[in-house]
């Protein structure tokens, strides 16, 4: 067994090692994803995040388990690849998820996600922020986003995510909000949801430097006509896609990652398919770039679309064929971290995140913007009964037994988990091996470089 990239310290430090007990059968976890490759198997542990390499004689003689413990095993138990058959798998991920939540027991915030503006520069036919009120944050606002921000953190450094509308027209308020933190001495590193279009070579710079800005998640639709079609840009100095891709080219120049996302629906497929391969011409240098794709939401926009279940069935399955070609033509970087166990699902169950608007009202989803709020920067989270609203779990029959259930938590308020179709299933997982291939492919290279 080789180790190829490490369980998460958090997790170790609570899970621990297991010592073997000659007296029981023991199986596979069932939260685990397997690989087969030339060298043997990959096995992942989806709640430790550890990924390991099976040898052929190792991968032959899993096929007899569930087994007695024999002294083989040793190391697979250990680091909990191998478990008592009998043991409750739920409640191991319940527990550890439980210990994960314990550990921020202040209550610290530490996650913002701030929306300098909620106006947009773009009037996408799908955007579900269509009926949101444009408002601009003003100076005494954004000064109070930074006296919030010290009084929560607890003197923790603060991840920002700059988010909208477009957070871009809101710049002025990005750098008050980022001087005053520094001027408080309160560390910080941001990220950013645009569609890339207001940048220019000195607002870059300012990203980079004065920003802190780490990472940013930028829109394609597809090719020149239809992204500026579908972008439909209320003030047009140049063609926008030029201008976007101009900028992309800047950011990555910066050394900041850049996640192209792909929205895909019956409109854009087999355009899509043609973007990928500008892409990868396009950009040389992919080190920092990752492409991905995303399916449209159900019933949201201007023009609201509606996906019944053939639709939807078509679109997963051109949504594989894109994942294809998108890691074929190099584009695809992953996300750098293999699955592991989640303690929240995103910012709407986690205590240590929040949101503040334009307005300086908190609230816990990017998609609730104005509505379900909790709080507000005067007083701060003032609605416990909204803030328990939104970590409300729903667990679906098949959760418990499905290998991706420490990663994934439902929750009511979420209308995308609502439902959970074998066609979603099988894209996920293709993911999630297109993740382990990739880490694996990273670490093979490594050895090779060591060995020079």
């Amino acid at each position: 067994m080789i180790v190829i990239s490490e369980a998460r310290r958090d997790i170790s430090k609570i899970w621990g090692n297991k010592e073997p007990d000659p007296e029981k059968k023991y199986c596979m976890l069932c939260y685990s994803i397997q690989l087969v490759c030339e060298d043997g198997m990959l096995v992942l542990n989806t709640i430790s995040g550890e990924l390991i390499l099976l040898d052929k004689n190792e991968t032959k003689r899993l096929k007899t388990m569930p087994a007695l413990y024999e002294p083989w095993m040793n190391e697979l138990i250990q680091k909990h690849f191998l478990v008592p058959e009998e043991m409750d798998a739920v409640q191991i991920v319940e527990n550890l998820r439980k210990i994960l939540l314990l550990l921020n027991k202040k209550g610290d915030i530490v996650n913002y996600t701030i929306l300098p503006t909620s106006a947009c520069n773009a009037r996408c036919f799908y955007c579900y922020e269509c009926g949101d009120p444009h408002i601009f944050m003003t100076k005494e606002t954004a000064s109070k986003v930074v006296s919030f921000i010290e009084a929560h953190n607890g003197g923790k450094p603060v991840r920002i995510r700059w988010f909208g509308g477009e957070p871009l027209i809101g710049a002025n308020r990005i750098t008050q909000i980022c001087k005053e933190l520094r001027e408080r001495n309160i560390k910080y590193s941001s990220r950013m949801v645009s569609n890339g279009y207001l940048f220019d070579e000195k607002m870059v710079y300012l990203a980079a430097e004065e920003w802190k800005l780490k990472h940013i998640q930028i829109t394609l639709d597809g090719t020149e006509e239809i992204y500026n079609k579908v972008k439909a840009y209320k003030s047009v100095l140049d063609n926008p896609f030029q201008r976007v891709l101009r900028n992309i080219k800047l950011l990555l120049d910066k050394d900041i990652s850049v996640d192209i996302r792909l929205n895909l629906g019956s409109h854009n497929y087999e355009d899509l398919m043609e973007l990928v391969t500008q892409l990868s011409d396009y950009f040389s240098d992919k080190q920092h770039l990752n492409v991905y794709s995303h399916l449209l939401f159900n019933d949201c926009g201007f023009e609201p679309v509606h996906f019944n279940q053939s639709e939807l069935q078509k679109l997963l399955s051109a949504q594989e064929l894109l994942e294809e070609r998108i890691y074929k033509s190099g584009l695809f970087t992953g996300s750098g971290e293999l699955l592991s166990l989640k303690r929240c699902q995103c910012m709407a169950n986690d205590d240590a995140s929040v949101l503040i608007n334009p307005q300086g009202l908190l609230g816990k989803c990017e998609h609730y913007s104005f509505e379900h709020l909790v709080g507000d920067l005067n007083r701060g989270v003032t609605d416990k009964k909204q803030v328990t609203y939104w970590k409300e779990r729903e667990t679906l029959p098949n959760c418990r037994k499905c290998s991706f259930y420490p990663s994934c938590l439902r929750l009511k308020k979420c209308d995308p988990q609502l439902y959970c179709y074998d066609l979603f299933l099988k894209a996920k997982k293709k993911k999630a091996i297109l993740n382990i291939k990739q880490v694996y492919e990273n670490y093979v290279s490594k050895c090779k470089r060591d060995r020079i």
